[in-house]
């Protein structure tokens, strides 16, 4: 992702991308209340099963999702967001496709910490490659509908 994102959008935009994908990333942060270190922690104490504590935890984790994906759509389709939260960045499709890759990048993210966890690495691995694989098909579409 590295390569392929600043070569599409141009070294002018790629500094508006990365004010993007940090702001997801402190947005996910900010609504997560450092909810990773719980995780561990119960996971470490074994007081539940840890079935348990993981669907719990990716329940959150897609609530959490959910929050920022419309606190997304809400600030990139008002005047007041677009000003505020992005700056006065209008480039709709580099906020859309700063919301994919940061929604992808926090899944991947989350994924390290249960796999480190919980031990099961290969399970986690497979789901990471997936995910890496989506971000670099979103990349691609955006890509080829010309949407960057």
């Amino acid at each position: 992702m590295g390569i392929l994102v600043p070569r599409a959008i141009g070294p002018s935009a790629y500094g508006d991308f990365s004010y993007i994908i940090s702001t997801y990333g402190f947005l996910f942060q900010l609504f997560m209340f450092t909810s990773s270190t719980a995780y561990i922690y119960f996971l470490s104490h074994n007081k539940y099963h840890i079935n348990e504590v993981n669907t719990f935890y990716f329940i959150f984790l897609f609530m959490i999702t959910m929050m920022v994906v419309i606190v997304g759509l809400i600030t990139i389709s008002t005047e007041f967001g677009l000003e505020y939260l992005w700056n006065g960045l209008n480039d709709k499709y580099l906020l859309y496709l700063g919301l994919i890759l940061g929604i992808f990048s926090q899944l991947q993210a989350r994924l390290t910490e249960f796999s480190d966890s919980t031990a099961q690495t290969i399970q986690s691995e497979k789901i990471k490659l997936l995910s890496k694989f989506s971000m670099v098909l979103s990349v691609v579409t955006f890509i080829v509908f010309d949407s960057l």
